[in-house]
């Protein structure tokens, strides 16, 4: 096999698995399953099931930054969206994350309700 003719390809194909990131939650009690998929471009999927049912959405994600200490400026990502469940049933989720910052934040029940939420 000549790798010149090869190389292209593998380029492509490497640059492409650095770009999608995945993240599942995580907890020590009882809390909803789910997963934040975002890329590098600035777009996601997140999906959520909670109280018996699966919440889905596509989100795009913002630049961030805030003070850190006295002196740090830390850059970071922040998506907010609203998951729709069959049936209609809707979720409005804000998470935040960053540079060696796993993401995190909560989501809101249509009737006021609110958890919280941890990513891996």
């Amino acid at each position: 096999m000549n790798l010149a003719n090869g190389a292209p390809l593998l380029i492509v194909a490497a640059a492409l698995s650095a770009c999608l990131h995945s993240h599942q939650t995580i907890s020590n009690l009882p809390a909803p399953v789910g997963e934040l998929i975002h890329t590098e471009a600035g777009s996601g999927t997140l999906w959520i099931e909670y109280a018996g049912k699966r919440y889905t959405g596509e989100y795009e994600w913002q630049p961030s930054r805030w003070i850190q200490g006295e002196r740090q400026r830390r850059s970071g990502r922040v998506a907010r969206t609203t998951l729709v469940a069959p049936g209609g049933d809707t979720l409005f989720c804000d998470i935040q994350w960053g540079q060696g910052i796993r993401p995190a934040g909560y989501c809101l029940e249509s009737s006021g309700k609110s958890f919280d939420l941890q990513f891996d």
